[in-house]
């Protein structure tokens, strides 16, 4: 069930939360890193084209409109999963409300449209460890790796 926003909420800005939120588009899936955590995501269905809108920088009103135009479906039952699935990425830490200006640009309605497919995302702790174990996490203005410092040599 997706928790409905006022429309104040609803206009504000949904994007990627941060630098610690690495991810990769393939045509079907987006795998999402968070560094913060150490789990990693699947994204699949409508939730990759959702994702790619949320990279842009999109309100949550133009992702729901923008998937409605996109996926032939039932409108209300899209409605919901869109909104569900903003919820979920926001409850996970992934994306983030922030104010300013929408990046996204409105994307052609399709001829045909696609199935909709509800988004799905899939989280996996199996790796946590060995992600806060990697020493990029340690790093400052400086880069990595860091070069010693004359003192830290002698």
């Amino acid at each position: 069930m997706a928790i409905m926003t006022t429309n104040t909420e609803d206009q504000q800005i949904i994007t990627v939360n941060g630098a610690n939120i690495l991810s990769e588009i393939y045509e079907e899936e987006v795998i999402i890193v968070n560094l913060i955590n150490g789990c990693y995501y699947s994204i699949q269905g409508a939730g990759v084209f959702m994702w790619k809108a949320i990279m842009a920088g999109a309100t949550a009103s133009m992702i729901v409109k923008e998937v409605q135009s996109q996926y032939a479906g039932n409108a209300d039952g899209i409605l919901d999963a869109s909104y569900g699935f903003i919820t979920q990425l926001q409850l996970e830490l992934l994306a983030v409300k922030t104010s300013g200006q929408p990046g996204y640009q409105p994307q052609p309605a399709p001829a045909s449209p696609l199935p909709f497919v509800k988004p799905a995302l899939e989280k996996y702790t199996d790796m946590q460890d060995l992600f806060l174990l990697d020493p990029i996490h340690e790093v400052d203005a400086t880069g990595w790796p860091k070069q010693a410092s004359p003192a830290e040599t002698e």
